[in-house]
């Protein structure tokens, strides 16, 4: 049964990248900074990434310790808490450098595991 939840999990979480990804397309990082749209969708769907990752199992976390949980924890903390203080050019790099990967690797465990 919990298996079936880290799934439903995934999914959520493969889809909050793909929508970050296609919010800040195209944008360079001053774009990024003025358009008050993207940038409030990606922080929702980046605290989303992280909600959903906290709600999955320990087996599940144990099985594949390469996604940096505590990192991604950490700037949604940031994100949620501190809303005024999060710095566009973090969020920025890290939906530029970080989440092509991140959504990689969970499309990789998406297809192995079901």
């Amino acid at each position: 049964m919990q298996h079936n939840k880290d799934l439903t999990y995934l999914k959520n979480i493969a889809t909050y990248l793909q929508k970050m990804l296609k919010f800040s397309d195209g944008l360079t990082l001053e774009e990024f900074r003025e358009n008050e749209m993207a940038y409030d969708a990606c922080v929702l769907n980046f605290i989303n990434v992280a909600e959903s990752f906290k709600l999955l199992s320990s087996s599940f976390k144990l099985k594949y310790p390469t996604i940096p949980y505590h990192k991604i924890m950490g700037l949604r903390n940031i994100a949620a808490h501190t809303y005024e203080g999060l710095d566009a050019t973090i969020l920025y790099e890290t939906i530029k450098k970080d989440i092509p990967f991140l959504a990689v690797e969970i499309n990789n465990i998406l297809k192995n595991e079901q």
